[in-house]
């Protein structure tokens, strides 16, 4: 584990007008969020910006999701932006970074070696168990569940990685 563990990141519904003037819904994923104890959740100008701009929107459908951004949210100044709970995803880091150093959150989908078949990959979602206290995985293939540290400390002792899938 390290300081990261901490850290979220949000996906947020929001709608826009595309240039045909059609509804288009999507969710924007926003690194560096703040949660707050309602499970609502805030991020800076700068991270929403960044957001955005990964969208890949043209100029016109990105105005309009700031526009909906800006009517259907709440902000402090034009500094910092709230979202609340309905529709929001929040996702906490696990502490954990994958080959490519990229930090590993909940709801992650892991591309993974066996352990009993090193060769053979198959894919697990990274979730939290709140009955456990700890980070677990899902894996698809067999339906089992166990300790994302355990895993992970088996990867190490055999010098293998993992593989983030993005969603």
């Amino acid at each position: 584990m390290n300081e990261n563990i901490l850290n979220f990141r949000a996906w947020v519904p929001v709608t826009y007008y595309d240039k045909n003037g059609f509804d288009c819904e999507t969710k924007i994923h926003i690194e560096n969020v703040a949660v707050y104890s309602d499970g609502a959740c805030g991020c800076s100008e700068k991270d929403l910006d960044t957001a955005l701009i990964n969208l890949n929107l043209s100029e016109l459908d990105e105005a309009s999701a700031r526009d909906y951004i800006e009517n259907n949210y709440s902000t402090e100044s034009d500094l910092w932006y709230f979202f609340d709970s309905a529709g929001v995803v929040v996702e906490q880091t696990t502490g954990f970074v994958d080959k490519n150093k990229k930090l590993i959150y909940t709801d992650d989908i892991l591309e993974i070696s066996s352990i009993l078949q090193p060769n053979q990959k198959h894919k697990a979602t990274v979730y939290w168990d709140a009955k456990r206290g700890a980070f677990c995985l899902y894996h698809w293939h067999n339906d089992k569940r166990d300790y994302l540290a355990d895993y992970l400390d088996y990867l190490m002792e055999y010098n293998k990685q993992i593989d983030f899938l993005d969603k």
